[in-house]
């Protein structure tokens, strides 16, 4: 699901009650850390990342495992 704006987000957190996570190649838990409860799975862009607004609205990040040698992590990759 692609979302325009926050508000969608929070709005469809609110309704299902899923937990928000955000991902990330630098911080954050590994992903076999997650609960039973259904979440909601964020991705920023590449050369902005993820917005202020939506780590305002996230439960916890999500760490991507990758090679210590790439700095960025494409999307379709992860």
């Amino acid at each position: 699901i692609y979302f325009n704006n926050t508000h969608e987000i929070a709005e469809l957190s609110k309704k299902y009650n899923y937990d928000i996570f955000l991902t990330s190649s630098r911080k954050g838990s590994e992903i076999e850390t997650f609960n039973e409860k259904p979440i909601l799975l964020v991705f920023g862009n590449e050369g902005t990342g993820i917005s202020k607004e939506y780590e305002k609205l996230s439960t916890q990040f999500i760490k991507i495992a990758h090679s210590e040698k790439i700095e960025s992590l494409n999307i379709s990759i992860a």
